[in-house]
């Protein structure tokens, strides 16, 4: 592989990380609404509430872009990606 692959992959990850968590924190009263109830979350008023099917998929982008970011960090410190092409 080329050595520019993993540190590309790795930016991939991070930014679908920090998208969907940008995305998470404007849409936090759509997100405590979806939560509410449990562990005392309160959800405040919201004009525009988003879908739960919208929140769960940035949820889900959010989790896959760290745990992907933590195992392509692994596998470039392994002994995977230590032989060059």
């Amino acid at each position: 592989m080329p050595l520019w692959f993993f540190p590309t992959l790795l930016a991939l990850c991070s930014l679908v990380c920090l998208g969907s968590a940008i995305w998470l924190l404007l849409n936090l009263a759509s997100l405590s609404r979806m939560f509410s109830g449990n562990a005392d979350v309160v959800a405040s008023r919201d004009s525009n509430p988003k879908s739960r099917s919208a929140i769960w998929t940035a949820l889900v982008l959010f989790n896959a872009g760290w745990i992907g970011a933590l195992i392509i960090w692994m596998t470039a410190f392994g002994d995977t990606a230590s032989n060059v092409s």
